[in-house]
């Protein structure tokens, strides 16, 4: 395919894989077509502005490294805000439990540090990503299905001595609201009890749990505490609120999670 040129294949697959099986068949089917250097990652709700492709083109031969993958701002992403107004990528505090870190109730920072260059993971939509570094990652991990495959595999970046930038001048619009952007209430414990769905509930938490523990797993001692903290909250949440099928939902992601039980789960 020529530089410029628009090649469009339609991939169905025979059943619903999620984001992790559906980016995984994608990318797969894109590198075993010839002629093309770069890619770019959109999700079917993502809307890129008008000269983003461009700008992500011209910053990407600026650079002249096939190791560093590019991020189109999201501004309708939460955790991108900040990012966005030039403030340092923050990483997961170790220890935390689906986010929560006891470290929080006492003014301390949310984070536990930073990577001064570059970001440490990124969402599927809006990564421009070369050739040569996708063979070096390989493909999203299908047993995710749902929520944080794709901080899993950008976080692979890293490890193999690549860096993902933000860029700035080119902007994707999200049409359908996120995850922790659902509901009237900013925290996402009142959101995973009482707006997302079942299905989303449990891939997000199970995901999100699985992923930290992975990933930023802190002392063991640090993590039971802030577990026993927010489970006793969920807890009593739901006890006031006639929740019980919700936190039976609850207990079993943190379970799956800590298990390392991955993958579809039909029965929710």
């Amino acid at each position: 395919m020529a530089r410029g040129s628009l090649y469009t294949e339609l991939v169905i697959l025979p059943n619903n894989l999620g984001s992790a099986g559906g980016y995984a068949k994608g990318i797969k089917r894109a590198l075993e077509l010839p002629g093309w250097d770069t890619l770019w990652l959109l999700d079917d709700d993502n809307r890129p502005t008008d000269g983003s492709l461009h700008a992500l083109e011209e910053a990407f031969q600026s650079l002249c490294d096939p190791h560093v993958a590019l991020l189109a701002s999201r501004p309708d992403l939460p955790e991108m805000v900040a990012l966005i107004d030039g403030d340092a990528p923050p990483l997961p505090r170790l220890g935390s439990f689906i986010g929560f870190h006891i470290g929080n109730l006492f003014g301390n920072p949310i984070t536990e540090g930073t990577l001064d260059d570059g970001l440490s993971m990124a969402p599927y939509g809006g990564l421009f990503i070369s050739r040569e570094l996708l063979s070096l990652i390989g493909l999203p991990n299908e047993r995710y299905f749902l929520y944080c495959d794709d901080i899993e595999w950008t976080s692979r970046i890293s490890k193999v001595g690549g860096k993902i930038m933000l860029a700035r001048n080119a902007i994707v619009r999200d049409l359908d609201p996120v995850w922790n952007a659902t509901g009237p209430t900013n925290s996402n414990l009142l959101r995973r009890i009482f707006y997302l769905d079942q299905a989303k509930a449990y891939y997000e938490i199970r995901n999100r749990l699985y992923t930290a523990r992975t990933l930023f797993p802190g002392r063991r001692t640090v993590y039971r505490l802030n577990r026993f903290i927010y489970m006793s909250a969920t807890a009593l949440i739901c006890i006031m609120f006639g929740k019980m099928k919700r936190w039976r939902l609850i207990s079993k992601a943190v379970r799956d999670a800590e298990s390392g039980l991955l993958g579809r789960i039909e029965d929710l």
